[in-house]
C-alpha cells in the first residue's frame, strides 16, 4: 500500500516548512544511498540515485495544471478540475543516475483535505518496479473526481509524492525459512511473464506477486488432457456442469470444478513432486474473466486462441467462456469446451526463462560512457566492458554496448557464432557474424567478399539501396531510346493530358522538374532542352528541379546495392527459418548532408546528387569531431522491412551491416594505426553500412586488416568482406548455464 498522509489546512496545504523538511529528507536519503555498506565494506563507488527528471501532463474537459514542481525524488502536483468529468494525468519520469540497480520500496503521498477528488497511480508498483543504472521508470498519476460526486465547489487538488527506491543489487533469496528473524524475500513475478514449472511445462503469471509472497498464480500455456496433464495442448472438452448450473464449487462428478480439483490438481501436484519440487499448498482452478482481461491487454496471445471455460467470480444465471477470439457470456453450462487450468504454487517450483538481454546485464557491470574519449582507441585508453548511454540514441532511450577486448559477448544462433554489438534502444540485441567457429579470423569470419555497389560515379551509389543516379538516368528520355526528342515530348504531353498511362519508370523520366506531377511545365522544359541541344548549347535538363528534389530522387530506396543482394541471398539460405527470432529494429546507412556548402569541409557542396562533392554524416562525426552516435538522423536511411512501423520499410529481410559509428563505440577510430585487441578485429577487411563521401568516386567506410576504420570506393575495384548483422528480439531465450564466453557462448533456446 502507498503510505498516505493528509494535511488539515484548507487552502494552502503545503507549507514552506514541510517542503523544506521533505526536501532535506530526500536529499539526505539520496546522499545516504551513495554510502551504502556492501558486504561490510563502506563504498562510495556503488550507488543508486533515483530522481524525478521530467513531468508532463494531459488534460480532459477543461482541467488545468496549476503547477508541477519536482526536486530530487519528490514531485508536487497542483491540479484544477472545473467540472465533474475533468481529469488530468501527470506523467513522471524517474531516472537512476547511479551505478547499481534500484527497486521502488514505497511511495510517500501527502494530499490536501479535498476528499471529493481522488487519484490513481499506474506504471510503477511498490516492491516490484526495478530500475537499472541509466534507465527510467514512468509513473502516471491521474487526478479525478470520485464517482458520484456532484458538489464541486472546491475544484483544486494538491499532491506531493516521494518515490523511495532501495538497493536492488543483491539477489533475493528463494528458498525455505532461514530460521532467522528477518523477513524472507522471494522473487517478484509480474502479470504476463512466461515461466517454467519444475516439471518442464510452460505457464504464464496471472497476478503480480511481490517479494514478500511465497506463492505465485499461473495459467497453463496448454489446455488440459483427460488425465489432467498439460504437457501438450489437450483437446479434451467438458461441460461446466451437466445440471446446467453455474456452481463451480459444487464438487460432484458431473461438475468441471470436480474435474479440476480431482484430476488436474492431482496430476500437477504429482508431477511437481516427481520432478523434485514441493507440491505442498498447490491448488488448481479455472482462469477468471478478470485474469483473462489482465493477460490479454491489447491482443490475445497466440497460446490463448482456443475455446475454453472461464470461472465466474459471481454465481448466477450466466457464465463465461473464451471462443478463440473474445469472451462470451453463456447460460448453457452443458456445452463442452476445453479446460485451461490455473494453479497457485510455491515460487520455488517455478523458474523464469533466461532472456539474452537480461543475462547480458546480469553478467556485466554497466558503466556510463560519459568519460570515454572517442578520439582514442580502446587499446590506448584501456576501456573494456559493457557501457551505456542515452545521448544521441533513438528517442534518447538507453542502449548498452560492448567496447574493447571483451571476451564474454559470444552468441550461438542458427548454426553460427556471433558477437554482441549492443542492446538496442528497443531492448533487442544486435549481433555481428563471427563464423562457424567462435574464434574465426580472416575470410572465415565473413560470408564472402564483394564490392559495395556496382558503380561509384554518382552520389546514389553510397546507399545500401539507392534511387536514380543522375549520371545514368536520362531524364526526359521517356521512351528510353537514348536521346531526348520530339517523341518524348509527345509522350509527356499525352501523359499530362491523361491520354497515356505511364509506367513507373516513365513517371520518373517524365517529371523533369521533379515536382511530383507530370504537366505542361515538363513539356516546356523538354522542348527548351531540344532547342538548345540543336544549337549545341549544353544545358541541365534538371535545372528547374529543386536541390532537395534531386537529392531525394538520388537517394530514394528503389534499387538494391550489390552487397544487399548477397546478404538477402544468404538470409534466404541460412536464416529464413529463424525469422521469428528476429526484430525489425533497423540498420542505419546515414546519408545526411550538411545544412550548407563548406560547413563541414571546404570542398563540400552538401548537395548529395550527381557527381557533386558531398560528405555524409558519419564522415563529419568520425573524421572531424570524433562524436559517434547511435541514432539515425533520417528516417529514409533507417533500413527496415514493411513489417516495421519505423524507418523506410524498404528491406526484403531484417538483415544489414554494422555502422561505422558502432565500430567507434566498439573501440576503433578513423586511421588510428591499428587495434588488434578489440572484439571486432578479425585480421581481415569488411564493409560497414556508412557512407563517407564522394569526391572523385563514392567512398564508404570499412574496417581494415589491422582493425582501423578507413574509407574506399564502393565500386567493383574494391572487394571487402561481408559480416551480416541481425537483431534478436528482446524476449529471446537462452539455455541455462551459458556465460557468453567463446567456450560457453549464449546459446539461443
Amino acid at each position: 500500500m502507498y503510505r498516505r498522509k493528509r494535511l488539515i489546512t484548507k487552502r494552502r496545504i503545503f507549507t514552506i516548512a514541510i517542503v523544506l523538511v521533505i526536501f532535506v529528507m530526500s536529499l539526505g536519503y539520496a546522499a545516504l544511498s551513495q554510502y551504502v555498506e556492501l558486504d561490510g565494506i563502506a563504498s562510495i563507488d556503488r550507488s543508486w540515485i533515483v530522481k524525478v527528471t521530467k513531468v508532463t501532463n494531459t488534460v480532459t474537459n477543461s482541467a488545468t495544471s496549476i503547477s508541477s514542481n519536482y526536486v530530487s525524488n519528490t514531485v508536487t502536483l497542483n491540479a484544477n478540475l472545473p467540472t465533474s468529468s475533468s481529469t488530468i494525468t501527470y506523467t513522471i519520469t524517474l531516472s537512476n543516475q547511479g551505478n547499481i540497480p534500484a527497486k521502488l520500496n514505497n511511495i510517500e503521498i501527502v494530499e490536501d483535505e479535498n476528499s471529493n477528488i481522488t487519484y490513481e497511480i499506474s506504471g510503477v508498483e511498490e516492491e516490484v518496479t526495478t530500475l537499472r543504472p541509466g534507465e527510467t521508470n514512468t509513473a502516471k498519476v491521474t487526478i479525478k473526481y470520485k464517482s458520484g460526486v456532484t458538489n464541486i465547489s472546491e475544484t483544486k487538488k494538491e499532491l506531493m509524492l516521494t518515490f523511495i527506491y532501495i538497493d536492488n543489487s543483491k539477489p533475493s533469496s528463494s528458498g525455505g525459512s532461514s530460521g532467522g528473524t528477518e523477513e524472507e524475500e522471494y522473487e517478484v513475478f509480474k502479470v504476463g511473464e512466461k515461466v517454467e514449472l519444475i516439471d518442464g511445462t510452460i505457464w504464464y503469471v496471472t497476478k503480480n506477486s511481490s517479494s514478500n509472497e511465497d506463492k505465485v498464480t499461473l495459467v497453463s500455456e496448454n489446455t488440459a488432457n483427460s488425465n489432467g496433464s498439460v504437457s501438450t495442448n489437450g483437446t479434451y472438452t467438458k461441460a461446466f456442469d451437466s445440471n446446467n448450473t453455474n456452481e463451480y464449487d459444487q464438487f460432484d462428478t458431473n461438475n468441471i470444478g470436480y474435474y479440476v480439483k480431482n484430476t488436474v490438481e492431482t496430476y500437477i501436484k504429482n508431477s511437481i513432486k516427481n520432478s523434485g519440487g514441493n507440491e505442498t499448498g498447490t491448488t488448481a482452478r479455472l482462469l477468471t474473466k478478470e485474469e483473462y482481461d489482465d493477460l490479454i491487454k491489447e491482443e490475445v496471445p497466440s497460446w490463448m486462441e482456443s475455446s475454453y471455460w472461464l470461472m465466474s467470480n459471481e454465481k448466477g444465471n450466466n457464465g463465461y467462456y473464451f471462443n478463440g477470439t473474445s469472451v462470451v457470456s453463456t447460460s448453457s453450462f452443458t456445452s463442452s469446451y476445453r479446460v485451461r487450468p490455473v494453479i497457485i504454487t510455491l515460487k520455488s517450483n517455478v523458474e523464469k526463462p533466461i532472456y539474452l538481454k537480461d543475462q547480458i546485464l546480469e553478467d556485466n557491470v554497466e558503466r556510463i560512457d560519459s568519460n570515454i574519449d572517442f578520439s582514442q582507441m580502446s587499446e590506448w585508453d584501456g576501456t573494456k566492458g559493457l557501457y551505456y548511454t542515452s545521448e544521441n540514441t533513438e528517442d534518447n532511450k538507453i542502449t548498452y554496448y560492448f567496447r574493447g577486448a571483451v571476451e564474454n559477448n559470444y552468441v550461438y544462433f542458427a548454426g553460427y557464432y556471433w558477437r554482441i554489438i549492443r542492446i538496442n534502444e528497443d531492448g533487442s540485441v544486435r549481433l555481428i557474424y563471427q563464423g562457424e567457429t567462435p574464434n574465426a579470423t580472416g575470410s572465415a569470419a565473413t560470408i564472402g567478399s564483394s564490392a559495395f555497389n556496382s558503380s561509384s560515379n554518382d552520389n546514389a551509389y553510397v546507399g545500401y539501396m539507392y534511387g536514380y543516379p543522375e549520371t545514368t538516368t536520362k531524364y526526359g528520355d521517356v521512351n528510353q531510346d537514348g536521346k531526348v526528342n520530339t517523341s518524348d515530348m509527345i509522350i509527356v504531353r499525352n501523359i499530362s493530358l491523361n491520354v497515356a498511362t505511364p509506367t513507373e519508370e516513365q513517371k520518373v523520366l517524365a517529371d523533369v522538374n521533379m515536382d511530383g506531377k507530370i504537366d505542361t511545365e515538363d513539356v516546356q522544359i523538354i522542348q527548351e532542352y531540344m532547342i538548345n541541344y540543336d544549337l549545341s548549347t549544353e544545358i541541365d535538363i534538371l535545372a528547374s528541379a529543386s536541390e532537395e528534389a534531386r537529392y531525394q530522387a538520388t537517394h530514394k530506396n528503389v534499387h538494391d546495392s550489390a552487397i544487399k543482394d548477397i546478404l538477402d541471398t544468404w538470409y534466404e539460405d541460412n536464416l529464413i527459418s529463424y525469422s521469428s527470432y528476429l526484430e525489425d529494429s533497423g540498420f542505419c546507412g546515414d546519408r545526411s548532408v550538411a545544412n550548407e556548402a563548406g560547413l563541414w569541409y571546404s570542398n563540400d557542396t552538401a548537395l548529395g546528387y550527381g557527381k557533386n562533392y558531398t560528405y555524409y554524416g558519419a564522415s563529419y562525426r568520425l573524421t572531424n569531431i570524433n562524436e559517434p552516435q547511435f541514432s539515425c538522423p533520417q528516417n529514409n536511411d533507417l533500413y527496415t522491412t514493411s513489417n516495421s512501423t519505423q524507418g523506410n520499410q524498404s528491406l526484403d529481410y531484417p538483415i544489414g551491416l554494422i555502422t561505422a559509428d558502432e565500430v567507434v563505440f566498439a573501440g576503433s577510430i578513423y586511421q588510428g594505426g591499428g587495434n588488434m585487441s578489440y572484439y571486432l578485429y578479425t585480421g581481415s577487411k569488411f564493409w560497414t553500412m556508412s557512407p563517407d563521401n564522394i569526391t572523385l568516386y563514392d567512398r564508404n567506410f570499412y574496417l581494415d586488416e589491422l582493425g582501423d576504420i578507413y574509407a574506399t570506393t564502393v565500386g567493383s575495384n574494391s572487394e571487402m568482406g561481408i559480416r551480416p548483422v541481425i537483431n534478436l528480439k528482446a524476449e529471446t531465450e537462452i539455455i541455462k548455464g551459458s556465460n557468453g564466453s567463446s567456450s560457453n557462448p549464449y546459446v539461443i533456446a
